[in-house]
């Protein structure tokens, strides 16, 4: 079915996808954490086609008591052990982030 339809790459770090949560968070007023936890993770993914675009922060959940680490949790860890599905890669270890919710040891 992908013949049928047009098909555009919008890779997070390339134009119009770079920078666009950023520009978001600050027009809704909101702080840029989201922006630096994405940069991060998008950093130590080497694959360009896996690599984590922006919409998946810029839902009004994700600003929730405890809608980031949800979504970390249920959206884009899931997604990361599905690209590396039989690799025994520990998502955790390798795409961890020093973040808020993680409590220190």
């Amino acid at each position: 079915m992908r013949r049928r339809f047009a098909f555009v790459e919008l890779p997070p770090e390339a134009e119009p996808t770079s920078g666009l949560l950023r520009l978001w968070l600050a027009r809704e007023g909101k702080d840029a954490e989201p922006t630096d936890l994405l940069d991060a993770l998008n950093s130590r993914i080497d694959g360009a086609d896996v690599r984590i675009g922006p919409s998946y922060l810029m839902k009004k959940g994700v600003r929730r008591e405890g809608g980031l680490e949800r979504t970390w949790r249920t959206k884009i860890l899931p997604l990361l052990e599905e690209h590396h599905y039989g690799e025994g890669i520990d998502i955790g270890k390798g795409y961890g982030l020093a973040v808020p919710w993680e409590s220190p040891g």
